[in-house]
């Protein structure tokens, strides 16, 4: 089942301070026009309004963004989907509010409309609708632009499941230790990081390649639909805090840093991440999953690389390969369901199947196969995200900008020594040992000396060697970097 490009409103953030405040003035008094209403309404009827405009305009700002042609805000269309305090539903505003403001949208011509319906209590068609009219004509006007977030309410997230209806559901993490010494630090690490200006430099036709790409919603399997989210992603440049979302009633479980825009592009995008402008490069542990289930065990792991499994005998070889290989054995560490199987694509490289690449992994790994396809996985996603932890609060400390995706991070290119410094350091305290590591950088070279990734606005430098900031934005000025980052220095101040 192929799903719908939707965002809900239900899942957009809002900034310390509104673009559109105009607009919202507007909205709201043309609610008050279409309801006829004689009596001002209460101080609570209009502080909902207020906050359901918001929301709603902010996602639309936040569709038009994402750069995709096809993605629509999505609207709840049944007076159920406003009345828990499920994470999945609406509990901020009601059914009405929301329906009073959608209406006085339309009838302002501010959004094409695609009216949902109600099928029963708890069903039904979301209505999408996307900015239109004079609303679109300001979002054009004000293009990509940086904006400071409100805080999250809570960065320390804890899940359960469902068994019988398979759904996830929050609950309330402890008072434990852990967690008030957990807090502080993410709310920390999670200001220092919305003042920051984080984008992808590259150009406004790859952009737009890269928003059909995420919207398309395409996973590789089945498997992934179940575990992963339904619905696609979205490309959106304001969502830098993190959460820490710990699985199965267990502050032991899980505990990854989630929430990065960075998490969800697809892989070969990274590359041209900038931080406050400048290029990065990426670190990456080099087989932590399988080094770390050793010395778990207390066992001295092999010698070599954890995933070369005598599939490969050229290095273009193992660049194809081996991530196929390293996304199978993590995969089948967390596969307790024995559901995990390769695509189609995937076994076509490796030319073999599924249950042949999983004899081969055990017979690499003999001694740890017992925790193949036992849901051992989140614990290893508890000691992961406790080095992570480790590791951003060490750079952090250090007023260095760092960018998680689990096992890697990313930071400004000259700061790489820091970065290895920093990740050999978290992973020795907590084994008492050293782990193998290797980068990705958009300016790395293969053996011949051709560039591995394209370089698509190379930089320019200064006399004294650094990069000459007001060039580049002349040189670029009209992709959406250049102007994302600008907007960053004129609402910031900074030079």
């Amino acid at each position: 089942m192929k799903h719908k490009p939707i965002i809900f409103i239900n899942k957009i953030y809002l900034p310390k301070k509104s673009l559109f405040m105009a607009q919202i003035r507007i909205l709201l008094a043309s609610i008050n026009e279409l309801t006829g209403r004689k009596n001002k309404p209460s101080q609570e009827i209009e502080r909902k309004r207020l906050l359901a405009a918001t929301l709603i305009i902010q996602g639309l700002y936040r569709c038009f963004c994402s750069g995709s042609h096809v993605i629509s805000l999505g609207v709840p269309h049944r007076p159920n989907a406003y009345k828990s305090d499920d994470e999945n539903l609406i509990s901020t505003v009601g059914f009405k509010i929301v329906m009073s403001v959608v209406d006085a949208m339309h009838e302002l011509g501010w959004i094409n409309r695609k009216m949902g319906y109600r099928t029963s209590d708890d069903g039904g068609e979301v209505t999408e609708i996307r900015a239109a009219g004079e609303l679109l004509g300001v979002f054009q006007n004000l293009g990509v632009v940086w904006e400071q977030m409100k805080p999250l309410e809570d960065a320390v997230v804890l899940r359960n499941y469902d068994s019988a209806t398979k759904k996830k559901y929050k609950q309330t993490p402890p008072d434990s230790n852990g967690v008030r010494k957990m807090r502080p630090k993410l709310n920390k690490l999670n200001r220092f990081l919305n003042q920051q200006v984080i984008c992808l430099d590259i150009n406004n036709n790859s952009y737009e390649q890269l928003a059909g790409e995420m919207s398309n919603g395409a996973k590789a399997n089945k498997y992934q639909y179940s575990r992963e989210s339904q619905y696609p992603k979205y490309l959106d440049f304001t969502m830098v805090q993190l959460r820490r979302i710990f699985s199965r009633n267990s502050m032991k479980l899980g505990g990854r840093f989630y929430g990065g825009w960075w998490q969800f592009i697809p892989k070969k995008y990274r590359v041209s991440i900038s931080i406050n402008w400048l290029p990065t490069i990426e670190i990456d542990y080099s087989g932590l999953h399988p080094y770390m289930l050793y010395h778990l065990e207390g066992l001295e792991p092999p010698e070599g690389d954890m995933y070369n499994l005598g599939l490969w005998s050229t290095d273009a070889e193992r660049d194809l390969k081996r991530p196929i290989v390293k996304e199978f054995f993590n995969a089948i560490v967390n596969d307790e369901y024995s559901r995990y199987v390769l695509p189609k694509e995937h076994k076509k490289v490796l030319g073999i199947s599924s249950s042949k690449l999983i004899n081969l992994i055990k017979k690499k790994h003999a001694p740890i196969a017992h925790r193949f396809e036992s849901g051992y996985g989140l614990r290893l996603q508890y000691e992961d995200s406790q080095i992570a932890e480790q590791v951003l609060m060490d750079l952090l400390n250090q007023g260095i900008v760092c960018l998680p995706i689990h096992d890697s991070f990313i930071v400004q290119s000259i700061e790489r020594t820091t970065l290895e410094k920093a990740m050999k350091k978290a992973y020795k305290m907590r084994f008492g040992s050293a782990v193998d590591m290797k980068a990705t950088f958009q300016f790395d070279v293969d053996s011949r000396g051709k560039r591995k990734y394209e370089v698509q606005n190379p930089l320019p430098f200064g006399a004294d060697e650094k990069v000459d900031r007001p060039a580049m934005f002349a040189m670029y000025a009209d992709s959406i970097h250049a102007k994302y980052v600008q907007s960053h220095r004129l609402a910031t101040g900074l030079p």
